[in-house]
């Protein structure tokens, strides 16, 4: 009796005296040893590293750059990304200085990777176009949040974020503390764009069970 033999592709049930009679390997089994897809498991990565949720509310945007020559307005919306993340929010119409204060929620698992900002005007009919990006660090910010602030007397300023070659801060930014929150006010200067600011306000939502 001859024994079964166990090729390079992982194939058994073939004898040294019947080369040409394979029978395949169960795949499925393998593929399907693990009781998680593979989305499960990237998910569930993330909430291991979940640090918190960041509130970034859009206040406004201010002498943004005008796309209809005829009404002489735009009509636009802001579009928030981290990571793989992606937020917006709603549109407003035939407005260059547009008043959103819409409060929009990223998950933040690396504070190292910056929130990116786009700008479009909404068309019916074709594709949107852009009014400007900007993109602000949120290292500093989420760093002080995750620190125990219970004794921290209102108002205190915790740090100040400078304004520098390449930034997109129009102006010093200052993070600041009030009932054991930080939160930090930021005005952006769009960039790829003949004019227009952008407005922010940021807080910060600590997850219960998650370490400091």
């Amino acid at each position: 009796m001859t024994s079964p033999v166990v090729d390079a592709a992982g194939l058994v049930g073939r004898t040294s005296s019947d080369p040409l009679t394979v029978r395949p390997f169960c795949w499925v089994v393998l593929l399907h040893a693990s009781p998680w897809s593979g989305t499960q498991r990237r998910r569930s990565r993330e909430m291991e590293c979940l640090l918190g949720l960041l509130k970034v509310r859009v206040v406004r945007g201010v002498h943004l750059a005008i796309c209809d020559p005829l009404t002489h307005s735009s009509d636009p919306y802001v579009v928030l990304r981290h990571g793989q993340q992606k937020v917006k929010s709603s549109i407003k119409y035939r407005t260059i200085n547009p008043e959103w204060n819409e409060e929009l929620t990223l998950s933040i698992t690396n504070m190292m990777n910056p929130v990116k900002i786009e700008l479009f005007d909404h068309d019916t009919f074709t594709k949107d176009d852009s009014m400007g990006n900007a993109e602000f660090s949120i290292l500093n910010f989420v760093e002080i949040a995750k620190q125990d602030l219970s004794d921290v007397p209102d108002g205190t300023v915790m740090k100040t974020i400078h304004t520098e070659k390449g930034s997109c801060l129009a102006t010093d930014s200052h993070i600041t503390c009030k009932d054991g929150k930080v939160s930090q006010d930021i005005l952006l200067r769009l960039r790829d764009t003949e004019t227009g600011d952008l407005v922010l306000r940021l807080t910060w939502v600590n997850i219960p069970g998650v370490a400091r």
